[in-house]
């Protein structure tokens, strides 16, 4: 695959990365991140004001936040399950308050415009830092001080953020997800301060020195290969909307991704906007496809899935986290469709519980955009755990990042771990995951039995 199409082929992940955070927050209360440039208090102080300034004393929880889910079923591919911690204290631990001198830490986010709303990314990330200095030790014993950011959604606002975080002697820069990405890798690299993001696709992220990409957003495209092959399936077919910027980089990458594990890729292209996707998927159960994948938006999913549904197809059915939403659960039999993702929505998971926990005791929504803030921050105090009490500096915040030992992945699958020793996928050494979750959704589009996917064999390039 050539360097131009290996670039498309990001192009095509990081905007179904966008579609969903630009989606994940359509329900979000009224809330307004801190202005750009603006110094947060440290977190561990916010628990005695609270994110929107009023004054309140927290009371410790005496049960978990009632997620309203059903009970997860067991997957097929997780041997074991462990049930949900029952009280907030058996989630939190032990308190290990961080004292002394806060450190200053960055964290950017695109904020609010008439394209999208990530205004929920910096209250979660302040609400789990927050968790971290009252119950993790901070980072380096010492309580973590966020100086927020917002980039506008624009370059110019991307450089200035840096800049101004440069110039305020953050330590990092952390970020959950956002459009300026390389932007803020690029100038954070030169500044010689480490840039953490939650997410990201991009070749000169995934090559920046210092610069580390938590979650792998690659999975998106080839998680739909693990379970292939987990499942002894020799060929399976992939809609895609047929406009060149998606399906000529998915058409040469995916064949070669599926091939690693010995899966043939049969590419459905369907152009936008078709209502009857039936002759297509038909085409393609008579060419022997076992397994449907479908890489799209809402509207594209529901035709492509109906379509499915309509011909019978007793395979699985595998779709990105952008293709749910109420609409599909409306026109759609969701019961059993298979969504990969980069995180858990299955409140037996342990990652996914704390999430839900952290959230309800210092303040923040439960949403795609909120997530990322969430773990951007959480990955970060984990891959610190080694840095020890001295001196914290960009040089050693790369340093013991580097060194980390592997640690579980916010909102993970149980199991699921990171490690940002660029090594955990080959092709992409910034990437710390070296897999991704996948859940099977019940008929009121609950995702159930989360498990990981480990995509190190599919993630080769020969």
């Amino acid at each position: 695959m050539s360097k131009s199409m290996w670039k498309r082929l990001l192009a095509v992940l990081a905007l179904i990365s966008l579609v969903a955070a630009a989606c994940g927050n359509d329900d979000d209360p009224d809330t307004s991140s801190p202005a750009a440039g603006t110094e947060a208090p440290a977190a561990n102080e916010q628990q005695a004001e609270g994110p929107s300034g009023a004054e309140t004393e927290p009371e410790p929880a005496d049960e978990a936040p009632d997620s309203g889910e059903p009970d997860a079923e067991e997957s097929d591919m997780a041997d074991t399950e462990a049930p949900a911690p029952e009280t907030t204290s058996d989630l939190f631990g032990e308190p290990n308050p961080a004292t002394g001198e806060p450190l200053k830490v960055g964290f950017v986010s695109d904020g609010r415009s008439d394209a999208i709303d990530n205004s929920a990314e910096i209250p979660a990330a302040q609400a789990a830092a927050a968790y971290a200095n009252d119950y993790l030790g901070g980072v380096a014993g010492r309580p973590i001080e966020f100086i927020t950011c917002e980039t506008g959604q624009t370059p110019a606002g991307a450089q200035d953020c840096v800049a101004e975080l440069a110039q305020a002697g953050v330590v990092a820069i952390l970020n959950g997800v956002s459009g300026q990405g390389e932007v803020l890798s690029a100038q954070a690299n030169e500044a010689g301060i480490p840039y953490v993001a939650n997410g990201g696709l991009s070749q000169a992220i995934f090559n920046a020195p210092m610069s580390f990409v938590i979650g792998n957003g690659l999975g998106a495209l080839v998680g739909p290969a693990a379970v292939a092959s987990e499942k002894g399936l020799t060929k399976v077919g992939i809609i895609v909307i047929d406009v060149p910027a998606a399906v000529e980089p998915v058409s040469q990458a995916a064949p070669l991704f599926y091939g690693n594990v010995g899966v043939e890729a049969d590419i459905i292209a369907v152009a936008p906007g078709t209502p009857d996707m039936t002759p297509q998927v038909q085409a393609a159960i008579i060419n022997d496809a076992q397994q449907f994948a479908i890489i799209g938006d809402e509207t594209f999913c529901i035709s492509a899935m109906q379509a499915i549904q309509t011909l019978g197809f007793e395979g699985e059915t595998i779709v990105v986290r952008t293709c749910i939403g109420e609409a599909t659960v409306d026109q759609v039999d969701v019961d059993g469709i298979r969504v990969v993702t980069g995180t858990s929505d299955d409140m037996s998971d342990p990652e996914v519980a704390l999430y839900h926990a952290v959230m309800d005791e210092y303040g923040g929504t439960l949403d795609t955009i909120a997530e990322g803030g969430y773990s951007a921050v959480l990955s970060w105090v984990r891959a610190m755990a080694g840095h020890g009490d001295g001196e914290v500096t960009p040089e050693s915040v790369v340093e013991t990042m580097l060194a980390m030992e592997p640690a579980p992945l916010p909102i993970g699958a149980q199991g699921s771990t990171f490690q940002c020793n660029r090594m955990a996928v080959a092709i992409a050494p910034a990437i710390c995951s070296p897999g991704f979750a996948i859940y099977t959704l019940d008929e009121n589009g609950r995702g159930t039995g989360t498990s990981f996917l480990d995509l190190t064999r599919v993630l080769t390039l020969g």
